[in-house]
């Protein structure tokens, strides 16, 4: 938890605009999700089961990306 706390502290220091333009509760979304991977992060100790969940984050995270930018540049379209 308190490294998803750091996360939060840097983002405040280094980018107060982005915190400004959120909603108040980014910063516990943030904290959360920072927790969360870490813990699900621990569970993994086999390297190949460690190979698996990066290739895997890495393919969620690109699709997920996509597809929020796909949906911002269509509403900016609008």
């Amino acid at each position: 938890m308190d490294i998803g706390k750091e996360v939060v502290s840097h983002i405040e220091i280094m980018y107060p605009a982005a915190i400004a333009a959120t909603p108040g509760t980014f910063k516990t979304s943030v904290r959360n999700t920072v927790f969360n991977q870490i813990m699900a992060a621990i569970e993994v100790n086999d390297a190949g089961e460690i190979a698996a969940r990066l290739k895997e984050r890495k393919r969620a995270r690109t699709e997920l990306t996509t597809a929020y930018r796909k949906m911002r540049a269509d509403n900016k379209a609008v």
